[in-house]
């Protein structure tokens, strides 16, 4: 019976955190409608965390290509390339 409720619970936290990623896909979806790319800054004013989760969606595809724990999933990357989502960025250096 313990199990039974542990597994409830941790497919109620599996479907939140889903809910939340998805919801984060959203306002990216809504940059790219008003900036026309997903590359949203680190720091972005109007949506702090929006920029920082796009950095770790990044930093969890690495992970996965280097077959480290992720969270980053097969239906979430292709939710983000159907986005135009660009996994590296070039940074431009100054000489």
């Amino acid at each position: 019976m313990k199990q039974i409720q542990n597994r409830k619970k941790q497919n109620k936290i599996e479907f939140s955190f889903d809910q939340n990623w998805f919801a984060k896909l959203n306002e990216l979806s809504l940059y790219k409608q008003t900036h026309g790319n997903c590359n949203v800054p680190y720091k972005y004013p109007p949506n702090p965390t929006l920029g920082y989760w796009v950095s770790t969606q990044r930093s969890s595809y690495k992970q996965m290509q280097k077959a480290m724990f992720s969270y980053m999933t097969p239906e979430r990357i292709t939710a983000l390339n159907d986005l135009g989502f660009v996994w590296k960025i070039k940074t431009e250096t100054t000489d």
